[in-house]
């Protein structure tokens, strides 16, 4: 699971906000190995000198202004680009005497094609890591490719 947090970078306590919300998640046993904290209100910083002494102190960090649009296409981009790595993509065909797990499909991953035919329903589905193994046991004498 991709794990995001957006801080407030113009707050003047915003690193004890992070260390906050880092406690709470390692008391939840939340793993945060692939998080990205995203910082937010780059505009009211006073130049990129800022910036850059924050990243070295935060490597997995992007930077953006969601107030002025600054940054958002390459953060959209990094989260496609992180989802795509954690997940595979498979082609599934469904008899239909198995419609009934149709559902399953959609609760197990991204559904982004799907095509009948004369023998059941052909899906295109993108599952995240975290749901392979339970997507292999129902599916797996149905993946084509």
């Amino acid at each position: 699971m991709l794990f995001r947090s957006v801080v407030d970078i113009a707050h003047i306590h915003f690193r004890e906000h992070i260390e906050v919300v880092n406690d709470t998640l390692k008391s939840l046993n939340i793993d945060t190995a692939n998080a990205i904290l995203v910082f937010n209100k780059i505009d009211k910083l006073d130049g990129l000198g800022g910036i850059k002494s924050i990243k070295l102190d935060y490597p997995n960090s992007f930077f953006i202004s969601a107030k002025r649009g600054i940054n958002i296409p390459g953060l959209m981009n990094l989260l496609q680009q992180k989802y795509d790595e954690s997940s595979k993509t498979y082609k599934v065909l469904l008899p239909y005497h198995k419609s009934s797990q149709i559902n399953k499909l959609f609760d197990l991953g991204d559904v982004i094609g799907r095509q009948d035919n004369d023998t059941g329903s052909e899906f295109i589905i993108k599952v995240q890591n975290d749901n392979l193994n339970v997507f292999n046991h129902l599916f797996d004498n149905y993946i084509i490719e």
